[in-house]
């Protein structure tokens, strides 16, 4: 299995390229055990200047023990947060390693001991957990001396043996990281290490950049997607009014070449009557930049949403040669369009959409219908973004009729795939 990269210098991120998976030593990472009924944030809040707040980590492998509210906060370096934006890289936690291990083995009364991602010369972090049957209930950072010290072996024992003493425990289960372990081992004391596969096995720490709205993923994904919508867009307008421009001049050089003919009486009258009741004739082409205007004016005023696709009905073949794969609810409709929307996994993807498919029909006027979801949600990291396949038709917007504001939305005959939660874990039970 390949090895990530260790790191406990918020500068060290710069150095080793792009994209590459990381574990973040808890010398960078402060952690504390934190309940939900807790009035004093003072830590915290003094914390904040200097570092964000990471979203909560679970002291139990089941939602249904402990209070709601309870974890463990971590905050990571605000620095070191730019870093990791610039560098893309993949990271994870120490700490998440050991939550996942000790979580786990829910019949078990435990005692962790993990660490060992720091370089060569500096201190060594430590992350001490008590377990009882899967839940944590105690966490200690501190530090000792480096690998490299002569004192390194005899200090972590000391350590060990001073939790041992602390602890009340008969059943005690004592593992320690490989990663931590001295090449001697620790033959003073009875212990399980806690294998180094386990420690590389791959996984995805759920990151909160503040200086953000959103994850870096969370932003180009969409801007990527508004920009090809934007630029397909473009295309169909311009070659929409070439087409027309085309037309005009074929007409102008026909109606030269005979202008002789007709150049007296009647005959004149005849192709000023025919010029006149081509020119004031209302062109489809017109009509239909008009129709491609509404739907990308609409769409671009509703927030959080991303136009992916278009298309318009032509005179022949109606959609069947422009929509594949989504078979139309409403026969007559007068477009089918493709948006995507974020997918946090919060009240399901059908209960968020109805009020943003509200707020484009509201936007577009007339009438909007869901087709479906599209089959798979594209997950960026973390972050799932959701196709939708809409339908609709233009109609007049009744600015005195409220109703006609609250247009029905249409759902899919069956349940998607794609609304299933996702679990930033990968490490199996």
């Amino acid at each position: 299995m390949f090895k990530p990269y260790y790191i406990s210098d918020a500068n060290a991120l710069s150095k080793l390229g792009k994209r590459k998976r990381i574990i973040v030593s808890s010398s960078l990472v402060p952690a504390q055990l934190w309940r939900a009924d807790s009035m004093d944030d003072d830590n915290s809040a003094a914390m904040e200047d200097s570092y964000q707040v990471q979203p909560l980590r679970s002291l139990k492998a089941s939602l249904s023990l402990g209070a709601p509210g309870d974890g463990v906060r971590c905050f990571l370096p605000k620095s070191f947060l730019y870093e990791i934006h610039a560098s893309k890289a993949i990271p994870t936690l120490a700490i998440d390693i050991w939550l996942s291990w000790g979580k786990r083995r829910k019949n078990e009364n435990l005692l962790i001991l993990g660490g060992g991602f720091d370089a060569p010369g500096l201190p060594t972090a430590v992350d001490i957990m008590l377990f009882e049957s899967g839940v944590l209930k105690r966490l200690t950072q501190v530090s000792i001396q480096s690998r490299e010290s002569a004192l390194y072996a005899d200090e972590l024992s000391d350590l060990l043996t001073r939790e041992l003493r602390a602890d009340s425990h008969s059943d005690l289960k004592v593992y320690v990281a490989q990663t931590l372990l001295p090449d001697a081992g620790l033959p003073a004391h009875t212990i399980q290490p806690i294998p180094t596969a386990f420690i590389h096995r791959p996984r995805l720490s759920p990151i909160r950049y503040g200086f953000m709205h959103l994850t870096w993923p969370d932003l180009i994904v969409p801007a990527a997607i508004v920009g090809i919508g934007a630029a397909a867009g473009a295309l169909q307008i311009a070659q929409a009014s070439t087409a027309f421009d085309h037309a005009r001049q074929t007409f102008r050089t026909q109606v030269a070449s005979v202008g002789d003919a007709y150049a007296a009486g009647e005959g004149v009258l005849t192709v000023l009557s025919a010029q006149r009741s081509f020119m004031d004739a209302a062109s489809p082409l017109r009509s239909r930049i008009a129709d491609l205007e509404r739907l990308f004016a609409g769409i671009a005023s509703v927030e959080g949403v991303a136009l992916t696709g278009v298309a318009l009905p032509s005179a022949t073949t109606g959609f069947d040669a422009l929509v594949q794969g989504a078979p139309l609810i409403n026969k007559e409709a007068d477009y089918f369009m493709q948006v995507a929307i974020r997918d946090d996994q919060e009240g399901g993807v059908l209960a968020k959409s109805e009020p943003i498919l509200k707020q484009i029909s509201q936007a577009i006027g007339g009438r909007l219908e869901l087709n479906n979801l599209q089959p798979q949600a594209r997950t960026v990291d973390t972050v799932r973004v959701q196709g939708l396949n809409l339908e609709g038709r233009f109609g007049p917007r009744d600015e005195d009729n409220p109703a006609q504001e609250d247009k029905e939305i249409l759902q899919p005959a069956e349940p998607d795939d794609a609304d299933a939660g996702v679990s930033l874990d990968s490490d199996a039970g």
